[in-house]
């Protein structure tokens, strides 16, 4: 008896362990906030709290906290001190991070559950007086970032990532257009993952920098269905940081438009590599090898993307990018259209209305809450 008492006594004082440390750490899941900005920091009735710019918000959240952006043009910088790309300087930009955040756009203020940034576009423009967003970590503490459903254009720096420069975090970069500005995206020593993603038009008028759609220097990135267009001398930029090297991989990707579609390089002993799957090159497949860099191609095709325009970067019903894609588990594209089981390349997918999805699965838009499940 005495036996079956201690044992009851260890299970009963186990069990009341478990929930005390159930109830401590449940609060602290509990107090991540949703944090609102409008224009004017008008959110609408009710809402808080609300704020008018967006580095108001990001300083005042807490590690895992969402900001979430209604419609309209932010135009607002601040300058930081920051020891970024391993040196210490001064950084302007209109969005620094440096914790662990979400930052979505495409809301109203009359509707704050579901995004729809195609319909009501959130847009960041530093207007060529810094970058459109810097993510930054303290040493050794990665920040845990993610940006969807943002336009990002007229970022300006003079050394790299105008529109995003991310420094030594964990980044995803969901549903956005970076365009306008001057090279393009910056990943520095990132594990990054890329999805529905414009990377356009980074060339800004009176730049005196080699302009690059996006650079990955060291770390990781794997990227699906990513558009690399126009953006001037180099579409996709890799190579080694130090003794670090950098490892890509893109599956259903377009690279239109550059002079070189993509550059590598890195050390013959760790060599940075490259993996392409399922890529248009617009009319010529351009590489770039450097010593220790290495590009692994499969499922290329060569011709024009067949955009709807200049700056239009959609496809048209004769763009070579239809139905060319591997399977992947994005189901719906940059602007919410439901992908075929055959999706097309880059960041659009061709709104037929004949096609197997429009018959069989109608289009239904996602919601902001519903993130994973679209991976």
């Amino acid at each position: 008896m005495r036996i079956r008492n201690l044992f009851l006594t260890v299970v009963l004082s186990m069990t009341l362990l478990w929930l005390l440390a159930w109830s401590v750490a449940s609060p602290a899941a509990a107090l991540a906030t949703i944090r609102y900005v409008a224009p004017g920091g008008n959110c609408g009735a009710g809402i808080t709290p609300c704020y008018a710019t967006l580095q108001a918000a990001i300083d005042a959240a807490t590690s895992g906290d969402e900001v979430r952006v209604a419609q309209g043009v932010y135009v607002n910088v601040t300058t930081r001190s920051y020891a970024l790309g391993g040196a210490s300087q001064t950084i302007t930009q209109a969005m620094f991070i440096n914790n662990d955040l979400t930052v979505r756009g495409g809301y109203t203020i009359t509707d704050w559950t579901t995004a729809e940034p195609a319909n009501y576009p959130t847009v960041i423009n530093p207007q060529g007086q810094g970058r459109g967003s810097v993510i930054a970590s303290n040493p050794g503490a990665p920040a845990l970032v993610t940006l969807e459903g943002l336009t990002i254009v007229n970022g300006y720096a003079e050394g790299s990532g105008g529109g995003l420069y991310a420094d030594s975090s964990e980044v995803v970069i969901r549903d956005c257009y970076i365009m306008s500005g001057t090279d393009g995206v910056m990943l520095w020593n990132n594990r990054s993952t890329l999805i529905n993603t414009v990377i356009a038009a980074n060339t800004m008028t009176g730049s005196t920098v080699i302009t690059k759609g996006l650079t990955v220097l060291g770390g990781e990135m794997q990227a699906w269905h990513t558009t690399l267009a126009d953006n001037g001398e180099v579409g996709l930029w890799v190579q080694n940081l130090g003794e670090n090297p950098a490892s890509v991989e893109m599956t259903n990707t377009i690279v239109s438009g550059h002079q070189v579609g993509v550059r590598v390089a890195g050390q013959v002993e760790k060599p940075t590599i490259v993996r392409l799957t399922g890529t248009l090159w617009g009319n010529l497949q351009q590489t770039d090898f450097s010593t220790g860099g290495q590009i692994v191609n499969d499922r290329d095709y060569i011709g024009s993307p067949g955009f709807m325009g200049v700056g239009d970067y959609r496809l048209t019903l004769t763009s070579p990018a239809r139905n060319r894609g591997m399977y992947s588990s994005v189901k719906y594209d940059i602007i919410g259209v439901r992908r075929d089981p055959l999706p097309d390349l880059g960041a659009y997918e061709y709104d037929d209305p004949d096609s197997i999805r429009q018959v069989f699965l109608p289009l239904v838009m996602r919601g902001a809450t519903s993130v994973k499940a679209n991976y």
